[in-house]
């Protein structure tokens, strides 16, 4: 589904009104980016590929659709997300780039193999590697939309195009984690109790957050924005069992999972808001009079009685949604149960450590309540 998105939207030649060439070339640098991220084991190839997703992001979130479907209020919010992340973007950066300098002077190396041996001469931990990775980790927090991090989320996500908007959600998002996941196996970080348990807080923050406030959302990209959050939430979690074959088994699981049904979901929304502005799919008149929103895309009201207008998509749409939200049967539902199972069956637990099993469940038990709290206050 999203590819075939993405083909249409390259159809520059039967569609006058697309996005114009270097769009797609920086869509595929923000991709060259990622994959560099994902294989890097040294700080500069890390900082070269956080670099070039974060370079072409900048003008990918400022570009709108040219032509007269444009309105001056989308090149507004376009312009205003491109600024609002080059800001927060740029001290996130600061502060890796500070950490990655410490991480240096305790170990003086860069190299993730060097700095693990290097450091396990030492008979404790340096403070100044303990508040290097410190920094490292909240700038990766920022580019994860962790909890309290995330403020910059919706409204990033709201005022971006939505083919960037999928890319920040899915490419971007999912590029860190296994850079991530690769630097703590390596670093051995997972003997650091505390900043797993910093990880696990801010994990269990995200699902509470991010799911409550998506049912408070009228705007179907700030609701994906606060689905985006918790479910980065639900990864973390994966993420601090990850110095395992299972861990890492639960990782990509979930990962797959979530890049699936966020790309799937956004590249539905962004063909309804297609069909809108080439009219061949629009509100009836009837419900005009009772809502002025019915014929916006990317608001809730526009989504009541879509299966009537367009079964299909309504259909994927319900199916996207409805595993995002981890109802059983569905791919989301099967990756969260999949994190608790593999979390409960390690054999390598400790009886002082078994606490995280508990603390799993009660992070999935609290998220699941105040969604369903919320959605019942909701309707």
């Amino acid at each position: 589904m999203g590819y075939n998105y993405l083909k249409i939207r390259c159809n520059l030649d039967t569609n006058p009104d697309s996005y114009p060439e270097e769009f797609y070339i920086l869509l595929l640098l923000s991709i060259l980016g990622a994959a560099t991220l994902v294989f890097s084991s040294h700080f500069a190839t890390f900082f070269l590929g956080i670099e070039l997703v974060s370079l072409a992001l900048y003008p990918l979130l400022g570009f709108v659709v040219t032509g007269n479907l444009c309105s001056k209020k989308e090149q507004v919010n376009s312009l205003e997300s491109a600024f609002k992340y080059l800001i927060l973007s740029a001290l996130s950066t600061a502060l890796g780039l500070f950490g990655i300098a410490l991480i240096y002077a305790a170990s003086g190396a860069l190299d993730f193999g060097s700095i693990a041996t290097r450091m396990q001469d030492l008979s404790q931990t340096s403070a100044l590697f303990a508040t290097g990775v410190t920094l490292l980790v909240i700038s990766i927090a920022f580019k994860l939309s962790l909890v309290p991090f995330h403020i910059w989320t919706p409204d990033v996500f709201q005022g971006a195009p939505t083919p960037t908007t999928a890319l920040i959600a899915t490419v971007g998002k999912t590029a860190v984690i296994a850079f991530l996941l690769r630097f703590f196996n390596v670093l051995n970080l997972y003997q650091s109790p505390i900043l797993i348990d910093l990880l696990s807080i801010a994990a269990i923050a995200s699902m509470l957050i991010g799911n409550l406030l998506a049912l408070m959302q009228d705007d179907v990209k700030r609701l994906l924005a606060y689905s985006s959050i918790g479910h980065i939430g639900y990864l973390i979690v994966a993420f601090i069992i990850g110095n395992s074959s299972f861990g890492t088994e639960a990782v990509i699981y979930y990962m797959v999972a979530y890049v699936i049904t966020t790309l799937g979901a956004f590249a539905i929304v962004g063909l309804i808001a297609d069909s809108v502005e080439a009219g061949q799919l629009a509100n009836s008149k009837k419900m005009n009079e009772f809502t002025s929103n019915a014929n916006d895309p990317y608001h809730r009201d526009f989504y009541k009685g879509l299966l009537w207008r367009s079964p299909w998509l309504s259909i994927c749409l319900a199916l996207m949604l409805l595993s995002l939200a981890g109802i059983p049967l569905t791919i989301g539902f099967i990756g969260k149960f999949y994190i608790f199972y593999r979390r409960c069956r390690r054999k390598d637990v400790d009886p002082s450590s078994r606490r995280g099993n508990w603390q799993c469940l009660r992070s999935f038990l609290l998220s699941s309540s105040a969604t369903y709290d919320g959605a019942k206050r909701r309707h």
